[in-house]
């Protein structure tokens, strides 16, 4: 059942991207109703999902910091390019596909950054009916019932999908906490039990749903909410103009009882000396110069936190227990070695060098032997080692496990001395 916890944390990754865009698509429909009176194709709305899938599946797959930017403004000008054959207005749609890709392409960045998971996250359910609700209300307010109704059909959807989402991660906590405290557990005929309730209330809500779109209901309720919408604005406007009315009047019957008293021409004009011109025209040189210091300081903080934190992410460690035995998954082996290959000169944390100069005096090592590297642990490589250099590779070694397995911290200084082992022990196999 390990891989199908696995499967079931994916599909709820999918899920979440799928909710939170079913909220964005309300947002489009306001959009559309209020500019082209709902005369885009709903298929051209929702191309913005495909790019937050391909985000997704970026940040899972991609370990290079260059390729992982390229292909975000990939999509971003996919977007733009989609943008252009949508509907009858597409200067509309270019520019809110591309401004709806910068945020996902600014939010997939500091997931990669910031997270252990690769999942967007989720939009707060009372965000997204507050979301929906003011779309309803744009939607009411045009007299775009066309556009409400898919509101609200979209909010049939979304708690389909939101009760889905919820079983899959309470049944992933609850195994997990299950399997802790018990051996072997039924857990395919518990989940299969939970799923079928899952399944008989989305199959209800999807042909009440049906219902709705066949019969005059939903219509009605769409007008209802149009009415609704207007009458609580023009009362609203009402209100305002009646407060707006008062402010001017007590505005005008105090500019009636006088005015202010005219200071001009009491006070000379003097004309400011040299030196204080002088002083002035340095300190703002000075305060120029140190703004463009700290514009160029910041710059380099930004970009050297950017590439440490995309390298030096690290996987979040799961635990199975089954049956009394302990499985451990961890982010290990041959993909993450190629990420420290694919490292700049200069990048990284100081734990990802000394794995890389690891990595690449074992490749010196071994020489021909290359099948070795993927087979064998550290400290059995130390059979290929030179004679003369044991000593410095069993330090190397020692280096490399406090790097990639401790929870000590990596500094500097160790990876001067990997550095300076790594030397050695090429030295002595010229």
């Amino acid at each position: 059942m390990g891989r199908g916890l696995n499967f079931m944390e994916d599909l709820e990754d999918v899920l979440e991207i799928f909710l939170n865009f079913l909220t964005i698509l309300c947002l489009e429909t306001a959009l559309d109703a209020l500019v082209t009176g709902t005369a885009t194709p709903v298929g051209w709305l929702c191309v913005p999902l495909g790019a937050a899938l391909l985000f997704y599946l970026v940040r899972r797959a991609v370990g290079n910091l260059p390729l992982f930017l390229l292909l975000h403004a990939g999509v971003v000008w996919v977007l733009f390019f989609a943008g252009s054959k949508a509907g009858p207005l597409p200067v509309l749609w270019q520019i809110a596909f591309v401004a709806l890709g910068a945020v996902y392409a600014l939010h997939s960045l500091k997931v990669r950054l910031t997270g252990r998971r690769d999942n967007e996250g989720e939009i707060p359910p009372s965000a997204a009916a507050v979301m929906a609700v003011c779309a309803c209300f744009v939607c009411g307010y045009m007299g775009q019932e066309k556009g409400a109704q898919r509101i609200i059909g979209l909010c049939f959807l979304w708690l389909c999908g939101y009760f889905l989402k919820k079983y899959l991660g309470n049944f992933q906590r609850y195994v997990g906490m299950s399997r802790r405290g018990t051996g072997a557990m039924p857990e395919k005929n518990i989940f299969f039990a939970g799923m079928r309730l899952v399944l008989a209330y989305i199959a209800g809500s999807l042909f009440l749903l049906f219902l709705l779109t066949r019969t005059t209901l939903l219509p009605r309720i769409a007008q209802a909410v149009g009415m609704v919408v207007r009458h609580l604005l023009r009362l609203f406007f009402g209100l305002l103009i009646a407060l707006i009315g008062e402010g001017q009047a007590e505005g005008s019957a105090a500019q009636e009882q006088g005015s202010a008293p005219d200071f001009s021409g009491i006070f000379p004009y003097a004309k400011p000396p040299v030196w204080l011109e002088v002083l002035e025209k340095i300190l703002t040189a000075a305060v120029a110069l140190a703004m463009a210091a700290g514009a160029v300081a910041l710059v380099i903080w930004l970009v050297r936190y950017v590439i440490r934190a995309f390298y030096a992410r690290e996987r979040e460690k799961r635990e199975f227990i089954r049956e009394g035995f302990v499985e451990e998954e961890e982010f290990l082996g041959v993909s993450g070695q190629k990420r420290g290959r694919r490292l700049f000169l200069t990048g990284g944390s100081a734990e990802v060098k000394v794995r890389r100069i690891f990595c690449k005096t074992a490749a010196s090592v071994c020489g021909k032997e290359e099948k070795a590297l993927g087979k064998s642990t550290a400290r059995e490589l130390g059979s290929f080692a030179p004679k003369g250099a044991k000593a410095e590779w069993e330090a190397l070694c020692a280096l490399y496990e406090k790097a990639r397995y401790s929870d000590r911290k990596i500094v500097r200084e160790d990876v001067r001395e990997a550095g300076k082992l790594s030397g050695r022990i090429l030295h002595t196999i010229k």
